[in-house]
């Protein structure tokens, strides 16, 4: 089971097609807070 998923997966990512425009973004990565980017960057 987890090598069929593994190679469906691989194929879609690994291609060569480009990802299409204006996606959204997964809400994992959207930053809604006040960050303090010199702190951040020195961790």
């Amino acid at each position: 089971m987890k090598l069929v998923l593994k190679s469906f997966v691989k194929k879609g990512v690994t291609n060569e097609v480009p990802y299409q425009h204006n996606l959204r973004t997964a809400p994992d990565f959207i930053i809604s807070d006040q960050r303090d980017f010199g702190t951040e960057k020195q961790s």
